[in-house]
């Protein structure tokens, strides 16, 4: 049971770190598309 737990929290833990770095990455994009006036 324990190692099923550890398995799905890993995947819990990797799903955030995903969902966070494309908000990074969509920051970063609009940023660059920012016009400089």
């Amino acid at each position: 049971m324990s190692q099923t737990a550890q398995l799905h929290r890993g995947m819990v833990i990797r799903h955030e770190g995903h969902l966070y770095s494309i908000i990074d990455f969509q920051v970063v994009q609009a940023g660059k598309q920012k016009p400089t006036v």
